[in-house]
């Protein structure tokens, strides 16, 4: 997948899920309590410890089991991902 792709989804507030290597993950938004932002970006494992990040850059670098997330979000396919 693309990374334009990923900042659009972002930007419109979609929902994403995908699986990588046989794992369900999700990317959602919310509030961050204790600073002055409107959403963080959170990514994880279905029912897992979820990373927050403040932007799609941040995102793009942060690691799952030592993998960059730019390079998890790369190899993925349409397949791979779901849009809500």
């Amino acid at each position: 997948m693309s990374i334009d792709a990923l900042r659009e989804y972002v930007h419109f507030g979609n929902e994403i899920e995908y699986v990588y290597k046989g794992k369900k993950f999700s990317i959602t938004y919310g509030k961050a309590p204790d600073q002055d932002v409107d959403y963080i970006i959170s990514f994880c494992e279905f029912y897992q410890e979820p990373v927050d990040v403040k932007t799609v850059d941040e995102l793009l670098e942060a690691e799952w089991n030592g993998e960059k997330f730019a390079d998890i979000w790369a190899s993925l396919t349409e397949e791979d991902v779901w849009i809500y």
